[in-house]
């Protein structure tokens, strides 16, 4: 019995506490609720700009790449710098309050887009061009009718620019779309007697079966005839470097010049290689290219 009193007086206690309310009892095993990185509510800092950053969107963004910092904070910043751009670490003084200037620029356009968005004019304009839509007939013929009168003025507004102008040159581009069907979009480019550039897009071919040259040639010569253009003003064309364009014989760009020696057009068609190709085929090489 003398053994037994410890053994009773500790089952009391358990039974006591058991008893208790579990809210007055703190949960000391619940760990504590750790503060997220948005929640911190950090805010871009002005001595950033040394870094070359910048506030946009309530983030930070670097005026050389471009790319943002998902954490507002200066160690990502100037991690991101010291990582990316380390080279613009030694620029005078003068170069950074160019910087500086270019970061202010960034803020004035950013606002006034905004103050443009919010106004009260451009929601009554929305607004009144809800109501113009809304009055408009649902009627799929009189849709039909009004987007082939739309298309058409396009269309004849397009032939007068082109008819316009003293001098012009063409730019081609075919490409594959997703069902492997050969497209080849025609650009027009020209300078009228005043000086003026006037740049369009005339018209996207199809060219079913074969791509040769001759195809080309017949497609474009066939837009250039439905927009009244003269080839004796065709002053340059530009394509890519595929042999269908640029072969010495049976490309594109010889058997043009041959069709307008043919006509008795004796001027010059010049000829250039698209820049965009080339920009592509350096970027793909940014990593072997040192210069």
């Amino acid at each position: 019995m003398r053994h037994a009193r410890p053994f009773r007086a500790a089952r009391q206690i358990i039974s006591f506490w058991s008893s208790v309310r579990p809210s007055i009892i703190p949960n000391m095993a619940s760990p504590s609720k750790k503060l997220k990185c948005e929640d911190e509510k950090r805010v871009f800092n002005s001595a950033w700009a040394r870094y070359f950053f910048a506030e946009r969107k309530d983030k930070p963004l670097c005026l050389i790449c471009h790319d943002t910092v998902s954490v507002c904070k200066e160690y990502n910043v100037k991690r991101h710098f010291e990582t990316l751009h380390t080279k613009y670490a030694k620029i005078s003084e003068e170069d950074r309050k160019e910087v500086s200037r270019l970061s202010s620029l960034l803020q004035k356009q950013t606002t006034l887009f905004k103050k443009a968005f919010s106004t009260s004019v451009g929601t009554s304009n929305t607004r009144a061009s809800y109501r113009v839509a809304h009055m408009i007939s649902l009627s799929a013929s009189t849709i039909t009718r009004r987007t082939g009168e739309m298309a058409s003025n396009v269309r004849s507004t397009l032939r007068e620019h082109c008819q316009g102008v003293r001098y012009f040159s063409l730019a081609l581009d075919e490409s594959m779309d997703v069902k492997d069907t050969a497209q080849l979009a025609i650009f027009f480019r020209g300078v009228t007697d005043n000086l003026d550039v006037v740049e369009e897009f005339l018209q996207l071919v199809l060219l079913k079966g074969t791509t040769t040259g001759a195809d080309v040639l017949c497609a474009v010569l066939k837009c250039v005839d439905e927009m009244g253009l003269d080839l004796a003003k065709l002053s340059a064309v530009t394509t890519d470097g595929a042999p269908a364009m640029v072969g010495s014989t049976k490309g594109f760009a010889s058997l043009l010049t041959k069709h307008c020696r043919d006509l008795g057009h004796q001027q010059d068609i010049v000829r250039f290689h698209c820049i965009v190709h080339q920009e592509a085929l350096c970027a793909s090489l940014r990593c072997c290219l040192t210069s």
